[in-house]
Protein backbone atom coordinates (compact mmCIF):
# COMPACT_ATOMS: atom_id res chain seq x y z
CA UNK A 1 0.00 0.00 0.00
CA UNK A 2 3.04 2.20 0.55
CA UNK A 3 4.45 1.22 -2.45
CA UNK A 4 0.95 2.04 -4.46
CA UNK A 5 1.41 5.58 -2.93
CA UNK A 6 5.03 6.16 -3.28
CA UNK A 7 4.60 5.43 -7.25
CA UNK A 8 2.37 8.26 -7.95
CA UNK A 9 4.39 11.04 -5.25
CA UNK A 10 7.31 10.17 -7.00
CA UNK A 11 5.91 10.87 -10.44
CA UNK A 12 4.76 13.85 -9.54
CA UNK A 13 7.97 14.95 -7.78
CA UNK A 14 9.31 14.39 -10.92
CA UNK A 15 6.89 16.43 -13.09
CA UNK A 16 7.08 19.27 -10.61
CA UNK A 17 10.89 18.94 -11.22
CA UNK A 18 10.85 18.82 -15.14
CA UNK A 19 7.97 21.73 -14.81
CA UNK A 20 11.02 23.59 -12.30
CA UNK A 21 13.73 22.95 -14.80
CA UNK A 22 11.82 23.78 -17.89
CA UNK A 23 10.61 27.15 -16.27
CA UNK A 24 14.20 27.88 -15.51
CA UNK A 25 15.36 26.95 -19.12
CA UNK A 26 12.66 29.03 -20.46
CA UNK A 27 13.32 32.08 -17.67
CA UNK A 28 17.18 31.93 -18.99
CA UNK A 29 16.50 31.95 -22.34
CA UNK A 30 13.77 34.81 -22.26
CA UNK A 31 17.25 36.77 -20.83
CA UNK A 32 19.47 35.64 -23.21
CA UNK A 33 16.97 36.81 -25.79
CA UNK A 34 16.51 39.81 -24.02
CA UNK A 35 19.99 40.50 -24.20
CA UNK A 36 20.76 39.67 -27.82
CA UNK A 37 18.12 42.09 -28.27
CA UNK A 38 20.02 44.77 -26.44
CA UNK A 39 23.23 43.74 -28.39
CA UNK A 40 21.22 44.33 -31.96
CA UNK A 41 19.86 47.42 -31.04
CA UNK A 42 23.12 48.75 -30.13
CA UNK A 43 24.78 47.19 -33.34
CA UNK A 44 21.73 48.34 -35.02
CA UNK A 45 22.63 52.14 -34.05
CA UNK A 46 26.24 51.74 -34.55
CA UNK A 47 25.90 50.74 -38.17
CA UNK A 48 23.42 53.49 -38.53
CA UNK A 49 26.13 55.70 -37.19
CA UNK A 50 28.96 53.82 -39.42
CA UNK A 51 26.54 54.30 -42.40
CA UNK A 52 25.90 58.58 -42.00
CA UNK A 53 29.91 58.46 -41.44
CA UNK A 54 30.68 56.66 -44.28
CA UNK A 55 27.57 58.77 -46.43
CA UNK A 56 29.76 62.20 -45.48
CA UNK A 57 33.23 60.20 -46.81
CA UNK A 58 31.59 59.71 -49.76
CA UNK A 59 30.37 63.37 -49.92
CA UNK A 60 33.68 64.86 -49.01
CA UNK A 61 35.23 62.19 -51.61
CA UNK A 62 32.76 63.37 -54.76
CA UNK A 63 34.02 67.04 -53.54
CA UNK A 64 37.54 66.17 -53.41
CA UNK A 65 37.03 64.68 -56.86
CA UNK A 66 35.78 67.63 -58.22
CA UNK A 67 38.42 70.08 -57.02
CA UNK A 68 41.01 67.61 -58.32
CA UNK A 69 39.51 67.72 -62.05
CA UNK A 70 38.81 71.19 -61.86
CA UNK A 71 43.03 72.06 -60.65
CA UNK A 72 43.95 69.53 -62.84
CA UNK A 73 42.22 71.98 -65.38
CA UNK A 74 43.63 75.04 -64.42
CA UNK A 75 47.69 73.50 -64.13
CA UNK A 76 46.88 72.38 -68.05
CA UNK A 77 46.05 75.90 -68.96
CA UNK A 78 49.09 77.15 -66.70
CA UNK A 79 51.48 74.62 -68.92
CA UNK A 80 49.83 75.57 -71.84
CA UNK A 81 50.25 79.34 -71.46
CA UNK A 82 54.02 78.77 -69.96
CA UNK A 83 54.54 76.75 -73.25
CA UNK A 84 53.34 79.66 -75.10
CA UNK A 85 55.36 82.32 -73.54
CA UNK A 86 58.47 80.60 -73.41
CA UNK A 87 58.06 80.17 -77.49
CA UNK A 88 57.00 83.42 -78.09
CA UNK A 89 60.39 84.30 -75.50
CA UNK A 90 62.78 82.40 -77.31
CA UNK A 91 61.23 83.62 -81.02
CA UNK A 92 61.66 86.89 -80.03
CA UNK A 93 65.31 86.81 -78.09
CA UNK A 94 68.52 87.90 -80.61
CA UNK A 95 69.09 84.85 -79.60
CA UNK A 96 67.30 82.69 -81.11
CA UNK A 97 67.75 84.55 -84.03
CA UNK A 98 71.38 84.25 -83.74
CA UNK A 99 71.78 80.63 -83.63
CA UNK A 100 69.46 80.58 -86.72
CA UNK A 101 71.67 83.10 -88.77
CA UNK A 102 74.87 80.98 -87.29
CA UNK A 103 73.39 77.58 -88.63
CA UNK A 104 72.08 79.14 -92.25
CA UNK A 105 76.65 80.43 -92.38
CA UNK A 106 76.83 83.80 -90.95
CA UNK A 107 79.75 84.79 -88.99
CA UNK A 108 80.31 86.23 -85.68
CA UNK A 109 81.01 89.63 -86.92
CA UNK A 110 78.00 89.63 -89.01
CA UNK A 111 75.71 88.22 -86.46
CA UNK A 112 76.41 91.23 -83.89
CA UNK A 113 75.85 94.06 -86.31
CA UNK A 114 72.73 92.71 -86.84
CA UNK A 115 71.48 91.84 -83.69
CA UNK A 116 72.93 94.03 -81.28
CA UNK A 117 74.50 91.86 -79.45
CA UNK A 118 78.13 91.50 -78.14
CA UNK A 119 80.84 90.25 -80.79
CA UNK A 120 81.97 88.15 -77.46
CA UNK A 121 78.61 86.98 -77.41
CA UNK A 122 78.24 86.12 -81.11
CA UNK A 123 81.55 84.07 -81.04
CA UNK A 124 79.94 82.23 -78.45
CA UNK A 125 77.12 80.75 -80.38
CA UNK A 126 79.41 80.61 -82.87
CA UNK A 127 81.43 78.14 -81.31
CA UNK A 128 78.64 76.08 -79.58
CA UNK A 129 76.22 75.75 -82.83
CA UNK A 130 78.45 75.16 -85.74
CA UNK A 131 79.65 72.13 -83.12
CA UNK A 132 76.40 70.92 -82.56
Amino acid sequence: MLMDNLIPLIVSLAAFLAIAWLARTVASGRREVNQLRSQLQQLSAQLAEQGMELDGLCAAGVHLDRHLIDQGGRLRDCAERLATLQSQESANSPYHAAIEMIRKGAEAAEVAQQLGISLSEAELLVRLHRMG
